[in-house]
């Protein structure tokens, strides 16, 4: 049986970039493009489908649009939600998907905000959901419904952070020291995770599919949603998306004045920066101190990965140089017994 896994979609997590709604929809349109052409039998969709709690209408269509374009496939779709769809500790922002679901407007979507099992008879597949994967006794959760699932395929839908899990970012490759621990379990088909936006393997057969695209300058290629064969679940392929547009750092201006398609975020020193600069080039940052600060720091406070989060969210969020400056400098006064914490930032 062949199934698409899908996460991160992250509606609303640029909203900078010129015109980001049409953005999104080139994404979520060629992800149901994909899934019809490949003719698979099931889509897991494993989290975080919105960025932000206070979604825009703009985005509330965009998303209920792609869920209605998901549910005319006529193929079972399951769409659990993630950390970033939390409203509170009861409520997500699917609940107007639930509402769809629950008044036959969606008949072949099932809205997942809670741990749950799923059976699919006719594809001889047992799902088993757990939005969280951090919640206390996670593996015996896992364990037990593979004991007691009748069924040839038994799959695993959850998001959250696995320990040694990383992510590849324009700055280089952050590697998560905390959270579940990652294991093999014999008789499981697939596990699908979602929260982590770098495509891997996380156990032999427990994958995250990354997210779709590039939601900013910080994230790295390759992106895509993954296609897996039931039969040999072990090597999902990576199907990347060509029509959203990609997002370029350049440290150099082109010489030939060739600027690469997409967005471009320009980093160079003033002198060389153009005094104008393409439509296309949608942040520019002047390179001043930053990384003789940085420097400094890490010989103060150690090795720490805060430096490398830091790094990303302020690219993400398209801080200004002098910015980076100023966050480096308040950094320098951790104290060096925080060295030892690790903690995600």
């Amino acid at each position: 049986m062949l199934l698409a896994h899908v996460s991160d979609i992250h509606i609303g997590a640029n909203r900078r970039i010129p015109d980001y709604i049409s953005h999104y929809k080139l994404m979520l349109d060629e992800i149901v493009e994909v899934i019809s052409s490949r003719k698979v039998k099931m889509v897991i969709i494993s989290g975080d489908i919105y960025d932000q709690k206070n979604t825009t209408p703009e985005e509330q269509y965009l998303a209920t649009k792609w869920v209605i374009d998901l549910d005319s496939l006529g193929i079972p779709i399951i769409l659990m939600s993630g950390n970033h769809d939390e409203l509170s500790p009861s409520k997500t922002s699917l609940g107007s998907f639930k509402l769809l679901e629950a008044h036959g407007k969606l008949t072949n979507i099932s809205v997942v905000e809670s741990d749950s099992v799923l059976k699919f008879k006719s594809l001889d597949t047992d799902v088993l959901c757990i939005p969280d994967c951090g919640v206390e006794g996670f593996w015996k959760k896992v364990k037990s419904f593979i004991k007691k699932s009748k069924r040839t395929n038994k799959i695993l839908v959850s998001h959250g952070m696995f320990k040694g899990s990383h992510d590849t970012k324009a700055a280089g490759v952050v590697t998560f020291t905390r959270g579940t621990e990652g294991k093999y379990i014999k008789g499981l088909t697939y596990g699908a995770m979602g929260d982590i936006h770098t495509s891997q393997r996380v156990a032999k057969n427990i994958f995250y599919s990354g997210s779709p695209v590039q939601h900013n300058f910080g994230e790295s290629l390759p992106k895509g949603i993954l296609i897996v064969d039931t039969e040999d679940a072990n090597n999902p392929e990576l199907v990347g998306l060509k029509k959203p547009k990609k997002f370029h750092v350049l440290t150099k201006v082109p010489k030939d004045g060739k600027w690469p398609k997409g967005f471009i975020s320009l980093r160079v020193s003033r002198d060389k920066m153009p005094a104008i600069l393409p439509s296309k080039v949608i942040h520019s940052c002047p390179v001043g101190d930053g990384k003789k600060i940085k420097n400094s720091i890490r010989k103060s406070v150690g090795d720490l990965d805060i430096l490398e989060y830091l790094d990303s969210f302020l690219s993400a969020k398209e801080v200004s140089n002098k910015d980076h400056t100023v966050c480096y400098r308040l950094l320098e006064n951790i104290d060096p017994g925080l060295s030892g914490s690790n903690k995600r930032g």
